[in-house]
């Protein structure tokens, strides 16, 4: 079989996000041309929840969508997040509304990661769930969240600032510990 060089997209990237991307479609990645914006690439894909698709551009943009619970991963079971491999080049996630919390280790050493979109479906951050993100400067955690896990952003040596909202009853063990540049926390009156 000759080689695919490009393949044209004629709807929006907004529009493919929504595209459900069977297995075995390797031949897709680094190939879709979008008509709105050519430059940019679509690299890999999958799931990470019951219905929660993901997907990452050559901008360095993860987009998860549907509407479930994500997956909690183990980094003591090398069982870890599926875009784990790709972790490098992601520098930022935009989670959509309908996904309902973020899972254990989901954005565990995502190193590049500068920036997050949390939508008001998500009620819970897991544990580790962004241990590591050495470029994340600053976090808005919605007014939905009423939990931030064990650890969730530990080691996030560039975060200062976060907004914690009055939702939130638990804050987990060392969730911030290691944020060494954190010099304003907004935090509820009660």
């Amino acid at each position: 079989y000759p080689s695919v060089e490009s393949i044209n997209y004629l709807g929006t990237v907004s529009q493919w996000n929504n595209v459900s991307i069977g297995s075995y479609n390797d031949v897709l990645s680094g190939k879709i041309v979008f008509k709105d914006n050519p430059g940019l690439s679509f690299l890999y894909w999958g799931t990470c929840g019951s219905a929660l698709k993901w997907k990452i551009y050559s901008n360095g943009e993860l987009i998860i969508n549907g509407s479930s619970l994500m997956t909690n991963w183990s980094s003591s079971d090398n069982y870890y997040a599926p875009w784990y491999n790709y972790r490098s080049s992601i520098k930022s996630v935009t989670i959509s509304d309908g996904v309902t919390s973020i899972g254990y280790n989901a954005f565990y050493n995502c190193t590049s990661l500068t920036s997050v979109t949390i939508p008001d479906s998500v009620t819970s951050i897991g544990d580790n769930a962004f241990e590591d993100c050495e470029s994340l400067t600053s976090i808005t955690i919605p007014d939905s969240v009423t939990s931030i896990g064990n650890s969730a952003f530990r080691d996030c040596n560039s975060l200062t600032s976060i907004t914690i909202p009055d939702s939130v009853t638990t804050i987990g063990d060392y969730a911030f510990s290691g944020c060494a540049s954190l010099t304003n926390v907004t935090i509820p009156d009660s």
